[in-house]
Parts: C-alpha cells; sequence; structure tokens
C-alpha cells in the first residue's frame, strides 16, 4: 500500500497583443490596432493546487498487479484573468495496470486503464505498452505502445530506458474535427528510479542481510578443535 500528496503551483500567462476579440472587428477583419474595451484584469495568474493518491500493488514474482485512486483539485482552484470566480471541479481517478513478464523474461506487457470523473464528464484512457530487453552498454530496453482516449483520440508511444532512466514520447492523434486535428499534441515523461521498484526484494534482500548478520537462518558451520 502506499499514499502520496502532491502539491502544485501553477503560473498561466496570455500575451493580450496577439489576442483580438469582438468589439475589434473593422468590417472586413479582425483589427488588432481597435482599442478593446474587454476587461481583462491581468496577463499572469498564479495558483496552488492539491492532489492525493492512495494505491495497493499485488507482486507475484515479477509481475505486478495494482490499483489505484486519487483526487485532484481538492482545493478548488479559481482559474481566471478575469475579475470573477472560475473554481475548477475535484477530478476522481481510477486507475488498474497491470506489468506481465513473458518470452522467458525478456519482454513485459504494461496495459493500464485510468477513469476520470470531473463535473458530471467521464473520460476513460486504455491502452497497452510492450517492454522488451536489450542487454546493451547504452540502454537496457525500448518500449513502444498505443492508447486510446474515448475523447476519441490514438496515441502511439515509444521510448527507451537506460539504468534508473526511463524516456518515453507520446503523440496525441485526435480522430474528429477538432482545432488540432492536424497539430496533433507531443507529451514526453521522464522518469528516474531511485533503488529497486518492487518493494517485496527489498524487504527479502533486507531480510537475509539481517539474517546472515545474526547467524540467524544460515546453514551451522561445524567447528573443528585442533589436535
Amino acid at each position: 500500500f502506499s499514499t502520496g500528496i502532491s502539491l502544485i503551483s501553477v503560473n498561466k500567462y496570455v500575451d493580450n497583443i496577439k489576442l483580438v476579440f469582438d468589439d475589434q472587428w473593422d468590417g472586413s477583419v479582425f483589427n488588432p490596432s481597435y482599442h478593446t474595451e474587454e476587461p481583462l484584469e491581468s496577463i499572469s495568474l498564479w495558483y496552488a493546487d492539491v492532489a492525493v493518491g492512495a494505491k495497493i500493488t499485488y507482486y507475484k514474482k515479477r509481475d505486478i498487479y495494482s490499483f489505484g485512486l486519487s483526487i485532484t483539485h481538492i482545493n478548488q482552484p479559481s482559474e481566471s484573468f478575469y475579475n470573477n470566480v472560475n473554481n475548477m471541479g475535484k477530478r476522481l481517478s481510477f486507475q488498474g495496470d497491470v506489468e506481465k513478464w513473458f518470452n522467458d523474461g525478456n519482454s513485459m506487457l504494461n496495459s493500464c486503464l485510468v477513469v476520470d470523473v470531473q463535473s458530471y464528464e467521464t473520460t476513460a484512457i486504455i491502452g497497452t505498452n510492450i517492454y522488451r530487453t536489450f542487454p546493451s552498454n547504452r540502454f537496457n530496453g525500448i518500449i513502444a505502445g498505443v492508447w486510446y482516449r474515448t475523447s476519441n483520440e490514438i496515441i502511439p508511444s515509444v521510448g527507451v530506458e537506460f539504468d534508473s532512466i526511463k524516456v518515453i514520447a507520446s503523440y496525441d492523434i485526435s480522430l474528429t474535427n477538432s482545432a488540432y486535428k492536424n497539430a496533433g499534441g507531443f507529451e514526453i515523461s521522464l522518469t528516474y528510479s531511485l533503488g529497486n521498484s518492487n518493494p517485496i526484494d527489498q524487504l527479502m534482500k533486507r531480510k537475509n542481510s539481517k539474517s546472515t548478520k545474526n547467524r540467524k537462518g544460515a546453514v551451522p558451520c561445524p567447528k573443528f578443535k585442533g589436535m
């Protein structure tokens, strides 16, 4: 069982010189040189955001099965460049994750389902990454997979893992006529693992080390008296 809390400081900035509004229409185009009465109170805003989560993980040899629950925007921060209140709704997230090794321990299948519920709206993302080990002096393995978001997006992903560092890049491809259908959305994640990620292995290593030190559980060695 693991749990955690996230404290986030957010800053958003708008360059209003590059914006045009309804009252800047000159009859043919939106003219940014026209004065606007748009009531922007600021071009930069700050707010704090708080999230908590918990996770239960079951380890079966190298295979891992987990289920997690988290709540974000607990403090419901207000996000607005205008002089009004625009509180963000709390978001409840459920996550199920499986890491299954196969191919004589040379490959791993990582499947995951995440469901988000916020302001009476529900979205989900489901997919699989395949990890293949490659003994090399440069890296440990490569990662490739594909994911689907219920807002009708396909997300291919590819990555590489070094000793303690994992880098994965993904690209959101919209299947609908959304504003960014042609542009897509690029993301990259960087993960650094400190120590052994499997706590069962850590406990066993600590137990074996302690048993050897205290001579408990070790094979007795007979003492021979000299003649």
